[in-house]
């Protein structure tokens, strides 16, 4: 339930910068960067769990890391559907920024777009369901992302002209063997 800093300037030895911790904050598969709108403040977005002895509460969190020696989780977004520990089927499994957006791997549950404009105040704008793809990763270059499967070998090419609406390729599918 930590991040830690480490200042590499000497790779022989790193040195802590600074260290967080959160009982919110689930398993890193992945470590999302971004920004507020105004650009001046640093935030994180990783997988969250929630405090439910059934798992039913997870989603995504941020931590301010503008400061590199104080990180904070600041706030946190439950997806309808989370399900903890369904393995790969139900919970959040990585992170992706892009401008204001932050894609969100659920497994079985698709793909969740937040707009992070505000990371204090997170919200939900799309949740997409590709049919028959468990959503593993998701990672965007420009206007094109590729999702990738948790668990089996299928990837997919998505169409991201329309950063909300997700489109897979009808080209775009394959199978990594």
């Amino acid at each position: 339930g930590g991040v830690t800093f480490f200042d590499v300037s000497n790779p022989c030895a790193p040195e802590i910068v600074g260290q967080g911790w959160a009982d919110q904050m689930r398993e890193s598969h992945s470590l999302a960067f971004g920004t507020d709108a105004e650009g001046e403040r640093e935030f994180l977005a990783l997988d969250y769990i929630g405090d439910d002895p059934d798992g039913d509460i997870g989603g995504v969190g941020f931590w301010e890391v503008t400061d590199r020696t104080a990180p904070v989780w600041v706030s946190e977004l439950a997806f309808e559907g989370f399900h903890y520990p369904d393995a790969y089927v139900s919970v959040t499994l990585s992170t992706f920024w892009q401008g204001p957006y932050v894609y969100v791997s659920g497994g079985f549950m698709g793909l969740f777009i937040v707009d992070a404009t505000d990371p204090l105040d997170p919200i939900l704008v799309e949740q997409v369901v590709f049919d028959g793809l468990l959503v593993g990763s998701f990672h965007v270059v420009g206007n094109v992302a590729m999702v990738a499967s948790a668990g089996t070998a299928r990837t997919a090419v998505v169409d991201l002209s329309d950063p909300t609406a997700p489109e897979l390729q009808p080209n775009g599918n394959f199978e990594v063997r």
